[in-house]
């Protein structure tokens, strides 16, 4: 089963301030590919719950931003067992990703605008690609 982290009292704080909360999207995508999904809310990460039962587990952005340092080092220690995360501009664990910074680039003035780049160095995770 894969997992991922949509937190409704984040989704519901982000509305209220007039913007979008990009994970809920998760379920939507996931559904899409035929994926065995259930929702995880930052709470359940927290306290070590079962979100850490998961085969896998996507955090995105605004979740990834709300953990708390208990929740990033229960991450790391899930994944350093095996876990496999997917993280989609998690502030706060690029050492889990294997992530080095090279640069910055300027955010751009919206959410709908084109903002990331990556570039994949030689690794035998990506020979093919």
């Amino acid at each position: 089963m894969t997992g991922y982290v949509c937190d409704a009292g984040l989704r519901d704080s982000l509305n209220a301030a007039q913007c979008n909360y990009w994970d809920v999207y998760w379920a939507e995508v996931l559904g899409w590919v035929g994926v065995s999904r259930e929702a995880f809310s930052l709470d359940d990460l927290q306290a070590g719950g079962p979100a850490f039962g998961a085969d896998a587990l996507i955090v995105g952005a605004q979740s990834g931003a709300a953990l708390d340092d208990a929740a990033r080092a229960r991450l790391r220690d899930w994944v350093r067992g095996g876990g496999m995360l997917v993280g989609c501009v998690c502030e706060g664990l690029d050492d889990v990703f294997g992530i080095e910074a090279a640069g910055t680039v300027d955010p751009p003035a919206d959410d709908f605008t084109v903002a990331a780049y990556a570039e994949l160095r030689a690794h035998p995770l990506t020979r093919e690609l």
